[in-house]
């Protein structure tokens, strides 16, 4: 059955489907029971439906079900005008499908084929869909007013935020986009406290400048530092290129050498078949106070240098070709004039291919440097290093021998003092290996247990190095044995293999220390995992067998479960047998329930006897909601050239709401 007007166009059509249907010629009404009436993707069912084809208004009585698109309404009673698709809507309850949205009112309204406008409504993720009825969120957001545009928002006023029946925050305006898009406008605010900042404000403003450009403009206030902002700006022209650009600046209260500090850092790439550009700019203004930018796109801590650079990089069958120009800014020297910077550098290489007619393989590295300073030393480098090599099978032996010649051209320019020289370093490596295979088979799984011995020689005789400048680096001479033997055990079961244990040991003999009378014996690497069922273990280490020590050591430990445990300890020395680092770093976490963990971490230096780092994790998620409070206490150095530490804690709560997204405090 139809409902239309004879002049009324193909597209005006509704279909009608009822259990049973009749038709009052007098007041030209049909009168539905079970009835469902339906046009595009609007589709209106109740227990009882009126239609008047004179006045085109429809009533809908009785477990009234609209389905607008992907979204659904429940109602008691539905007024609707079927040309020009406005009405009223009785005890509603709207589920927007694309968020997991809920949201009630008693009385709305449709005023467009894409738009409601509801009466004091009731906003919420709690809920099933299956379930529409049962009312009992653990959060909900009321309001004066809200208005939905299907596709694109909802708009509340007056909106208040309760945990339950508790009332929590008030704002006076709340927007929910539904559109996935991009759009300009305010973002959430970040909130913090720190004893080094004090209280900090941080208003992100988003600008959409185009489908594939935009901008985000962060208003920051430091209460004990000053007043700032953060511009960043984005693109992706396409999948191949795209980059971004950050400034911060910061106006400081307090008088110092810099009063205002000045951060600036851009990034551009462009992928293209069997290459690369990649173009990255950093610079600091006011380098002694950079601590105070706090700038993200910068680790300051990591190192002392900020690196801008130019590469590019372009593959052809066997031949690799690489441009890469580098600029450090030293943020522990008051300028750049002594710092060593390389512009340009030039690469050609030639991967490992047979040669023509013979068992033999050619790769050649090859490279120009340029180093520059503006006092000191600088010069260019010219490097050109062929390796001839050929593998062969002997029996159940695999052999490979290889000839290197490293070629190095370097002109030196220090004080007016110009030279050159050209250094040529022969080297020979010789390696043989063979394969031990054992396998178990049982019920349930099988063993694989793979031992691979080798023996490998490298010889690089004595040449004369001296007065070589810093910026060319030293070959020393060798004449080394390394044994080695690697041992895996593997698991096979349901047709999954899976790596039980492995085991990597590795000892250098150095035949130039026996002939001067020295030890010859390098330090032994090890490396170890284990992984049995939860328990998982790793060790690497370098230990001397004369001093009896070790000179590196990482091992950690960890046993996934309800309860996982995690704890490491690093050891670092120098050359001298002088401890340069050392701490303990662990980790507990308890799943008390599919819903609720804690966990706390600890890292411990142990030669400066302080906690670098405590950090204590509660996670709560439920069906529609969910907290992360993370509380820390950390010290860090004040800047790069200061060895005080500055002691700082906080904390950050996270709080997701589903439907609405996450929300972060920090403080």
């Amino acid at each position: 059955m139809s409902l239309a007007k004879p002049s009324d166009s193909a597209k005006q059509y509704y279909h009608i489907t009822a259990d049973s249907a009749s038709y009052l010629n007098k007041s030209d009404t049909y009168i539905l029971r079970n009835g469902v009436i339906k046009r595009k993707d609007l589709s209106i069912s109740a227990n009882s439906i009126i239609v008047n084809k004179t006045t085109n208004i429809l009533k809908a009585t009785g477990n009234v079900l609209i389905l607008d698109g992907t979204n659904k309404i429940w109602a008691k009673r539905l007024i609707f005008n079927l040309k020009t698709k406005k009405g009223i809507i009785d005890n509603a309850i709207f589920f927007v499908k694309k968020d997991h949205i809920f949201l009630r009112a008693k009385h709305s309204y449709k005023i467009s084929s894409n738009s409601y406008i509801l009466d004091k409504p009731s906003l919420t993720g709690c809920g099933d869909p299956k379930k529409p009825f049962n009312n009992c969120p653990d959060w909900h957001i009321s309001g004066s007013s809200s208005k939905i545009v299907k596709g694109e928002y909802v708009r509340t006023t007056n909106a208040l935020f309760s945990a339950g029946s508790i009332p929590i925050l008030y704002t006076p305006y709340m927007s929910h986009s539904l559109d996935k898009k991009r759009k300009t406008g305010f973002l959430f605010p970040e909130l913090e406290y720190s004893s080094h900042n004090g209280f900090v404000y941080n208003q992100p403003f988003f600008l959409v400048l185009g489908r594939s450009m935009d901008m985000t403009f962060t208003l920051k206030e430091k209460s004990k530092i000053g007043l700032g902002v953060d511009i960043e700006h984005r693109y992706a022209a396409s999948d191949n290129i795209r980059g971004k650009s950050f400034i911060s600046y910061l106006h400081k209260k307090k008088k110092s050498a810099k009063k205002n500090l000045l951060n600036i850092s851009s990034s551009n790439s462009y992928n293209f078949n069997n290459g690369r550009i990649f173009a990255e700019y950093n610079h600091i203004f006011g380098r002694e106070d950079y601590y105070n930018l706090n700038n993200k796109n910068i680790d300051f801590y990591a190192s002392r240098f900020v690196e801008s650079q130019l590469i590019a990089n372009y593959n052809y069958k066997n031949w690799s070709f690489g441009l890469d120009n580098k600029l450090y800014e030293d943020l522990d020297s008051a300028n750049d004039r002594k710092t060593l910077q390389t512009i340009p550098a030039l690469t050609i290489n030639k991967h490992s291919t047979i040669i023509s007619g013979t068992p033999l393989y050619l790769s050649v590295n090859s490279g120009f440097t340029n180093f520059y300073r503006v006092k000191g030393n600088k010069g260019i480098v010219l490097d050109a290093a062929p390796v001839v090599s050929i593998p062969y099978n002997a029996s159940v032996f695999h052999l490979s021998s290889a000839i290197k010649s490293d070629q190095t051209f370097y002109k030196n320019n220090e004080s007016g003092n110009k030279f050159s020289h050209l250094r040529i370093v022969p080297q020979f490596t010789q390696t043989i290996s063979t394969d031990l295979v054992k396998q178990y088979y049982g019920n349930k799984f099988n063993l694989l247990h793979l031992i691979t011995p080798s023996i490998s020689y490298n010889f690089i005789p004595t040449i004369s190095q001296s007065h070589l400048p810093d910026f060319v680096s030293k070959i020393d001479s060798k004449s080394q044995i390394v044994f080695q033997i690697k041992q895996r055990l593997m698991s096979k079961s349901n047709g999954k293999s899976h790596q039980l244990a492995y085991l990597n040991i590795s000892q250098p003999y150095d035949i130039n220390r026996l002939s001067r009378h020295k030890k010859p014996l390098e330090p032994i690497f090890v490396d170890m995992q284990l992984n049995i069922s939860k328990i998982s273990y790793d060790l690497t280490l370098h230990y001397d067998h004369y001093k009896h020590q070790f000179v590196d050591l990482s091992s950690d430990i960890s046993y996934v479960g309800m309860l996982t445990a995690k704890i490491g300890y690093e050891l670092a020395k120098n050359a001298n047998f002088e401890k340069q680092s050392e701490q303990i770093n662990a980790k507990l976490a308890l799943s008390v329930s599919k819903t609720f963990s804690i966990s706390t971490t600890n890292d411990y230096d142990i030669m400066n006897r302080f906690f670098s780092n405590n950090q204590f994790d509660l996670v709560v998620k439920e069906s529609c909601w969910g907290i992360d409070l993370s509380m820390f206490t950390r010290e860090i150095p004040a800047t790069l050239a200061d060895s005080n530490r500055t002691k700082d804690s906080g904390f950050i709560l996270s709080i997701t709401l589903r439907g609405l997204g996450n929300f972060a405090y920090k403080g």
